[in-house]
């Protein structure tokens, strides 16, 4: 994909604000903005059509009046004068718009049509638009706060953020600066018309003053560029945290009161943006400690610290209660711990004096106060262990600390400084910190404090996964032709449901297994066919209009002898008749029996915002019970399929669960790849396509797609082929 350039929107050097009054909240914060960060205020002009003096300023009454080039106007007049607004930008050169004004898609039918109008002026006349309903944005290492409301004390940093609700944006800018987190741009995107969240993180890419990038998204038009986006974020070790919104079906709804915008199903795009590199935070409290521990690592270029298989975090804490209550947080979060071998933690026990220490977590006790050379040496130990990618501590917060305290708290910032370690420290709970520690956390090199156990932890097992990201990738992904097939969406055909032979043909045709099987069209075919094959054998029906055959009676399993078919083949008949009198029935599939080790689900759908979409997961009567699936874009390479196949529940199966033989995995992938090509290059024939099961044999016998179905785009229908 093409994105424009940015850069010129949030660099401006003059600025129009237009609708200013002294009476409107929004157009005075974002004067005030301007001022108390120190723009120059003859480069700010002031457009009222009524008033000459506005902000004790001189106004004028329209854009053409000003008389000097402007780069960026800030709209805060009534949704119908922004069509007037956005024409005059076109005309005199202007190169952004941010529309605070509301009155748009999140307003029924009248204020979305109102909206196209706007984008499709904007557009045409090159001026880049930012919003409508948003608050704008905050480029902080740049001094250029076009923000409508009070913004505060926030210092600049390497953190950029991109925010759906300026609300949410707001609350983030509030809890940056309560804590000294450092920001370079926040942009609120409103009804994200114009410009959305993907162009506004791929901008922060290649942005040289933003190493993390902090989102909120409630709502999302192209989930599979957003996925790619974040891809390129991740590969360049900028990692995205992202807090997506919206995914329940309440969520989703009340997304598209706020924006005019319904987002694509929770668990599908959440999974895209994770295979992505996105590190998928709950709420806003994790989202600031997930982003503040990654800020504070990426500042010393240690984002990837947690990347190796046997990397953890060493902790020292000061009481054996708080080591079971940091040993559980980090369980629960899956944060690893560094492991301590036998003579380490004897070596621990002699430098502390303290033969309680049981390893990691480390109790160091009172030694910060009565013993401080042998906790300098007991913290060293633990920063030097060869796994230690991240020393973490939880001193006491007592206010204020006594002398003996802060030179705990010194102490362990110098031994992770010296040992090359980023170093952590945590709070029990989110609360007030004692002013002389918040003082030491603002100003004191290479630490970061991070506010209670629960976030803290999680924030760390996000690195954690971010890292053991980055050591997965190998090769290009096949994304490109997966956000081309999104970004031209196919012309729908009329439903139906693909006939078995078809099928039959395009699994042969693109290297899909199945079972050795023969077609028949009528029951003394079905046993001839039975007998050739040998026994057991599997009998099913054939009819497009029975897409659940088992519903009507229409498979029947472990048949061992021509008798057996032949009546199965007659009652089944009947029972077609009886139960679904007004399906077809073409014939019967005679299928040789075959077993295996496990049996997953290999499925594709079309998802709105998304497009084609691969389900990998357990298969047979596992598929609904268990839930157990993962999601991938169409088509696939073999590496990601291998990913996505072990973060499976059932992964320890095809790995040989309790001494069983291990799965054929290799032939499993090569099924699942070959099937995402079949329904990417079959995306603008296809609804829904599923293999239900794929019967998956020892290590070197091979997987095959038992049962199939096809549904062409248009259909709605959903099922399977049983």
């Amino acid at each position: 994909m093409t994105y424009r350039d940015l850069s010129g929107l949030f660099a401006p050097r003059e600025i129009a604000i237009i609708g200013a009054s002294d009476r409107a909240p929004y157009t005075r914060s974002v004067f005030a903005n301007l001022r108390d960060f120190g723009f120059p205020l003859e480069r700010v002009h002031l457009v009222n059509r009524k008033q000459t003096t506005v902000f004790g300023r001189a106004a004028v009454p329209s854009l053409a009046d000003i008389g000097s080039p402007v780069d960026v106007a800030y709209v805060g007049s009534g949704a119908g004068s922004v069509l007037d607004v956005v024409d005059q930008c076109g005309k005199l050169g202007v190169k952004g718009c941010v529309v605070l004004t509301d009155g748009f898609s999140e307003s029924g039918a009248e204020g979305g049509a109102l909206q196209r109008r706007v984008i499709d002026l904007a557009r045409s006349n090159g001026t880049l638009l930012c919003g409508p309903n948003t608050l704008g944005f905050a480029s902080i290492g740049r001094g250029v706060p076009l923000w409508g409301r009070p913004l505060p004390e926030v210092v600049a940093g390497n953190v950029s953020g991109v925010f759906q609700s300026g609300g949410v944006g707001g609350g983030f800018l509030e809890l940056a600066s309560g804590r000294g987190l450092g920001m370079n741009t926040i942009v609120a995107t409103g009804n994200q018309a114009d410009l959305d969240s993907v162009e506004y993180i791929n901008h922060l890419v290649d942005d040289p003053g933003t190493d993390v990038i902090a989102a909120h998204v409630e709502s999302l038009e192209r989930v599979v560029e957003m996925a790619a986006v974040v891809r390129r974020a991740s590969l360049a070790s900028k990692p995205v945290v992202l807090l997506l919104v919206g995914t329940s079906e309440v969520g989703r709804r009340n997304a598209a009161a706020h924006t005019g915008v319904l987002s694509a199903p929770g668990p599908v795009m959440r999974m895209l943006l994770e295979d992505a590199g996105a590190i998928v935070v709950d709420d806003i409290d994790e989202l600031c400690e997930t982003v503040a521990l990654l800020g504070h690592v990426a500042s010393s270029r240690a984002v990837d610290c947690l990347r190796g298989a046997d990397s953890g975090v060493g902790l020292v804490t000061v009481s054996g209660g708080e080591c079971t209550l940091l040993a559980d947080a980090a369980g629960r979060s899956g944060t690893p711990l560094t492991a301590i071998t036998v003579d380490e933690r004897t070596a621990v026990r002699e430098a502390l004096g303290r033969p309680s220490v049981v390893g990691n977590p480390m109790d160091v006790g009172n030694s910060p106060r009565k013993n401080p050379e042998g906790f300098e040496r007991g913290v060293r130990m633990m920063a030097k262990l060869p796994n230690t990618a991240l020393l973490a501590s939880r001193l006491p917060m007592s206010d204020p600390p006594e002398p003996w305290l802060m030179d705990a708290y010194r102490a362990v910032a110098r031994i992770a400084r010296e040992e090359g370690k980023p170093a952590v420290f945590l709070s029990r709970t989110i609360t007030a910190v004692p002013p002389q520690l918040d003082e030491f956390f603002r100003t004191e090199p290479g630490v970061v404090l991070l506010r209670s156990y629960h976030f803290g932890m999680r924030a760390m097992a996000g690195l954690r996964r971010f890292g053991r990201w980055l050591d997965e990738q190998h090769g290009e992904s096949p994304w490109p032709a997966a956000v081309a097939a999104a970004a031209h969406p196919p012309a729908t055909p009329p439903p139906t449901v693909v006939p078995y032979q078809t099928v039959r043909r395009l699994l042969s045709d693109y290297g899909v297994a199945v079972p050795a099987e023969e077609y028949a069209r009528t029951g003394p075919e079905a046993a001839a066919a039975a007998e050739r094959l040998g026994f057991p054998v599997v009998v099913k029906i054939d009819s497009v209009d029975l897409p659940h055959k088992t519903e009507v009676g229409g498979v029947a399993v472990g048949l061992e002898c021509a008798a057996d078919v032949l009546a199965a083949c007659e009652r089944q008949q009947a029972d077609v008749a009886r139960l679904a009198p007004h399906a077809r029935l073409a014939g019967w599939v005679v299928q040789k029996m075959v077993g295996g080790v496990a049996e997953v689900l290999v499925g594709a759908t079309t998802v709105a915002k998304v497009g084609k979409v691969l389900t990998i997961g357990s298969g047979g009567v596992l598929t609904e019970l268990a839930e157990d699936v993962r999601f991938l874009l169409a088509p696939a390479s073999p590496a990601e399929v291998r990913r996505a196949l072990s973060k499976l529940g059932a992964a320890a199966l095809l790995r040989g669960y309790r001494g069983a033989e291990p799965a054929d995995v290799d032939s499993l992938v090569a099924l699942v790849v070959a099937f995402g090509r079949l329904v990417h290059e079959h995306s603008d024939e296809l609804d829904v396509a599923e293999l239900n099961p794929v019967i998956v044999g020892e290590a070197g016998s091979g997987a095959v797609a038992v049962d199939a179905l096809l549904i062409r785009a248009g259909s709605g229908r959903e099922g399977r082929d049983e």
